[in-house]
């Protein structure tokens, strides 16, 4: 049938799903964003967790270190009250008592310790201790002595008289070269102290000729002598029996014979009476008559002309030139006038 004016065309109903679906769209996005975000987050959350638990583990491991350093200290402070009866002693106060600290594991110490168990057998008046310096009370107890005797650089073996320290450590080995001379000393066993008598007479004729003569000017029994050397009634020189005091107690005295030439007073001869040495070990001849030789030849006017010294014998060297300048003053004296 034709449609006649006045007549709306009515088309077919649009079906619902051929619609577009915005909102569908939207949530299905929103969706995965969540989900994304979710999983940001789990993920955050398991690091964190991981990293809690790492520093958990850490903290455990610093706790059962700290725990073992106690147990250490504890090993260490019964190891210490085991010892104490000889840890006591470690400050010598007995004369006779000598405290040797030494280091674990040193190679030197098999060797040095022979040395000192050799020397305590010898003179069974010494007391030795020996202290490890490897633990808490060794370590305190040398750091005393160290700072008593300002000694900055620390030793592997370190060995302690009443007033007296010697040190070991490298290429210097004062303990096994001078163990024994210094226990010497200790016990009083070594002569070092006091003038010794000499034969005046023999050594005149020997170096002014055999009618030489001495005229005896001054005697002292802690002091140089001087007597006045004539040959024919005449002056020909002096001889002085020098003597120097030294006032450390284990060091040696100076005691030498010199010959001394006039007019001029020039040194002929000099020579020593008591043995030179160097940390309680004698030096040897050459050594000895190398330093002797330096004096030849001296006069008065050469009273400051340098001297080569002995190598670790400080003490000896500046009490001989000193001895010697005072010599020469005084024979100036007795001569004048």
């Amino acid at each position: 049938m034709c449609m006649g004016a006045g007549v709306l065309a009515v088309s077919a109903p649009v079906q619902a799903s051929d619609a577009p679906d915005n909102d569908s769209d939207w949530n299905s996005s929103k969706k995965k964003d969540d989900d994304k975000k979710r999983k940001e987050e789990d993920k955050k959350r398991e690091e964190e967790q991981k990293k809690d638990e790492e520093k958990r583990k850490d903290e455990e491991k610093k706790r059962k270190k700290e725990k073992e350093k106690e147990k250490e200290r504890e090993k260490d402070k019964d190891k210490d009250k085991r010892n104490n009866n000889e840890q006591s002693s470690d400050t010598p106060t007995d004369k006779n008592a000598v405290v040797v600290y030494y280091t674990p594991g040193d190679k030197n110490w098999p060797a040095a310790e022979k040395i000192i168990d050799e020397v305590n057998k010898k003179y069974p008046k010494l007391k030795i201790t020996k202290v490890p310096n490897d633990t808490p009370t060794g370590r305190m107890s040398l750091k005393q002595i160290e700072d008593v005797y300002k000694i900055k650089d620390h030793g592997d073996i370190t060995a302690t008289f009443e007033a007296f320290v010697l040190v070991s450590k490298g290429d210097q080995r004062m303990v096994e070269e001078s163990f024994e001379a210094v226990c010497e000393r200790v016990l009083g066993e070594a002569k070092l102290k006091g003038k010794l008598s000499v034969d005046i007479a023999s050594y005149v004729k020997e170096v002014f000729g055999p009618t030489a003569t001495t005229v005896t000017c001054a005697q002292a029994l802690d002091a140089t002598d001087y007597y006045l050397i004539q040959v024919d009634k005449k002056d020909v020189g002096w001889v002085a029996n020098g003597f120097h005091h030294i006032t450390c107690p284990i060091c040696i005295d100076t005691q030498f014979l010199v010959a001394l030439k006039s007019p001029g007073l020039t040194v002929v001869d000099m020579r020593p009476v008591r043995w030179l040495e160097r940390r309680g070990v004698r030096l040897e001849k050459p050594e000895v008559e190398k330093f002797f030789k330096q004096f030849n030849g001296r006069t008065p006017q050469e009273s400051a002309k340098p001297v080569d010294g002995i190598s670790g014998a400080t003490t000896t060297t500046t009490a001989y030139v000193n001895t010697i300048n005072e010599i020469m003053q005084e024979i100036i004296k007795r001569e004048k006038p």
